[in-house]
C-alpha cells in the first residue's frame, strides 16, 4: 500500500497543479521566444539602416576626396617650374657668374658686321672659365675689332685668342668664319 501525505494548505489546492504549471511554463517560453525573435528582427532592421547610412557617408567621403584630388595642381609640373625658377635665380642673382652679365658684355662687344653663332660651354658658374666662341664676320678686320672690344671690356681679360679662321661662301658673298678662345672673369 502506498501512502500519500499532502502538507499544502487547502488554499493552494484550488488549481490542478500539473496542467496549470505546464501551461504557464509553455506560455512563458512562447512569450520569451517571441520577445527574443521580435528584438532580433528589430536589431537586424536597425543594423541594416545604420549600415546603409555608413555606406552613404563613405560614398560621399569618396566623392569629396575625388573632388579634392581634382582641385590639387599637378605636382610634377610644379616641381619642374620650381626647378626652372631656382636655376634662373641662381644664374641671375650670382654676380660673378651671371648669364645676364656675360650676355650683356658679349652683346656690347660685338661689332655691327660680326655675328656670333655659338659659344661653349654654356655654364657660367665658375670665374675664369675657358670658352670658345664661333661666329662670322664680313672681313678679318671686323674679327680683329671684335677681339679688341672683348679685351677692353674688362670681363674677358687679355687672353682672347683667334683659334681659327676660314672663308665661307654665303648667298654669293664671302664671309670670314672664325673661332675665338677666351676666358670670362665676370664682375670685379
Amino acid at each position: 500500500m502506498r501512502f500519500h501525505f499532502d502538507l499544502l494548505p487547502q488554499e493552494y489546492k484550488s488549481f490542478p497543479r500539473d496542467v496549470v504549471g505546464i501551461l504557464l511554463a509553455v506560455a512563458a517560453i512562447v512569450l520569451c521566444v517571441s520577445w527574443i525573435g521580435s528584438m532580433s528582427l528589430s536589431n537586424a532592421f536597425q543594423l541594416k539602416k545604420a549600415q546603409d547610412e555608413i555606406e552613404k557617408a563613405e560614398r560621399e567621403l569618396g566623392d569629396l576626396n575625388k573632388r579634392i584630388g581634382d582641385l590639387q595642381p599637378p605636382l610634377p609640373v610644379i616641381n619642374s617650374l620650381k626647378a626652372r625658377i631656382d636655376f634662373l635665380n641662381a644664374n641671375l642673382d650670382t654676380p660673378a657668374s651671371s648669364w645676364v652679365d656675360f650676355l650683356f658684355t658679349l652683346e656690347n662687344a660685338v661689332p655691327e658686321r660680326v655675328s656670333v653663332k655659338d659659344f661653349n660651354p654654356k655654364d657660367f658658374s665658375s670665374q675664369g672659365g675657358q670658352y670658345t666662341l664661333e661666329g662670322e664676320a664680313i672681313t678679318i678686320n671686323d674679327v680683329l675689332e671684335f677681339i679688341g672690344r672683348l679685351q677692353s671690356s674688362g670681363r674677358f681679360g687679355q687672353d682672347v685668342h683667334l683659334v681659327q679662321t676660314a672663308n665661307k661662301l654665303i648667298e654669293e658673298r664671302v664671309v670670314v668664319a672664325f673661332t675665338l678662345s677666351l676666358s670670362y672673369k665676370g664682375r670685379r
